[in-house]
């Protein structure tokens, strides 16, 4: 059994520096297309991309969905399979060009528009005083997109860490951002990060963000509505059990006709190591084990049911299906011709 204490050689400081820091250059553009993958614009240059706030609009039957980037960071490429081979990751890494040294994440919250609802999956990291930082660009995005935060009812969080809750609230002002919504979040999940004894049960590397997750759940309170994994939220989406990077993580299906399109959050960050090793571990899962089992879950319902995924921290932005490889899966954007 992995323990917190010994699931990654990061220290605070590190952890800090790079997960919080930029990804210059992420290959964002605005884009308002329906139905099919974003085209970037062959001709942009570095900085105007990396200015740009950007999003992806499609539609699923009736249901209109805008994928939104926060922004863009790196993580240490130590805390991604963390328990394998070392010879054996980096020759994974390299066949799949994944960096040695740190691994681009996108950050990528999600409107769900449908008749009655407008509801946003996750809300950004909110803001970063980071030098040279490339997260909290929700804002931007949503206004490129016409998108007002008080046109938004319903907000679910996947979870509480802040690169999903931080966009809850304004960071100067301690104001709402989203003042109509009713904020949804499990009840293990709500429950685990107001206990008095939160911070015994949390990996180092989580210190210092307790606080922050803590001070927007106080600024919040009153305005939860817990509901259990399981759960349809409103009509149409419904939440699914997906534990391990916290304790009550879920994920949402959205069931629009005949077609479904599956938020998975946390529960699958990466569209190589977690789908054709889903046995890896990932240092950032609260319980590894019970995490790589979410994965291999999730994983298989989707390939067996033909579901459309949308992956938090996928490259932006983050549409395509898992289809079944042997013991594992493998990613296929969407829009790409899958042959049998």
């Amino acid at each position: 059994m992995v323990t917190n204490k010994n699931k990654s050689n990061l220290n605070r400081r590190q952890f800090i520096r790079t997960g919080a820091a930029a990804l210059a250059g992420a290959a964002i553009v605005p884009s308002v297309l329906s139905g099919r993958p974003a085209e970037i614009a062959a001709n942009a240059t570095i900085d105007s991309i990396h200015n740009s706030p950007g999003f992806y609009r499609f539609t699923l039957n009736e249901a209109e969905i805008t994928v939104f980037s926060d922004g863009s960071f790196r993580l240490p490429s130590e805390i991604f399979a963390f328990s394998a081979d070392q010879e054996k990751r980096e020759e994974f890494f390299r066949s799949r060009m994944i960096p040695f040294d740190e691994v681009p994440m996108q950050s990528s919250p999600v409107l769900i528009k449908t008749e009655n609802h407008r509801v946003l999956v996750d809300t950004g990291s909110g803001f970063s005083d980071q030098e040279g930082s490339n997260i909290g660009r929700l804002g931007m995005a949503m206004q490129t997109a016409g998108i007002s935060p008080n046109s938004i009812n319903v907000v679910i969080l996947t979870h509480a860490h802040p690169d999903h809750l931080g966009g809850l609230v304004h960071h100067e002002t301690q104001d709402a951002i989203f003042p109509n919504a009713e904020i949804v979040i499990s009840d293990v999940e709500l429950d685990f990060w107001t206990d008095n004894n939160v911070s015994m049960q949390l990996p180092d590397w989580m210190g210092p963000f307790l606080p922050g997750i803590q001070s927007v759940m106080e600024t919040m309170d009153g305005r939860f509505r817990t509901i259990s994994a399981g759960d349809e939220i409103v009509s149409g989406i419904r939440s699914i059990a997906s534990p391990g990077h916290t304790k009550g993580h879920i994920s949402i299906v959205l069931e629009a006709g005949d077609q479904e399109l599956l938020i998975v959050g946390d529960s699958i960050t990466n569209i190589h190591i977690d789908f054709e090793n889903p046995d890896w571990l990932f240092a950032f899962d609260l319980e590894p084990e019970t995490a790589s089992n979410t994965r291999k879950r999730l994983l298989d319902m989707a390939a067996t049911d033909g579901m459309l995924i949308l992956g938090y921290h996928f490259p932006f932005p983050g549409l395509g299906y898992a289809l079944k490889r042997s013991s594992a899966w493998q990613w296929y954007p969407a829009g790409w011709t899958v042959l049998p």
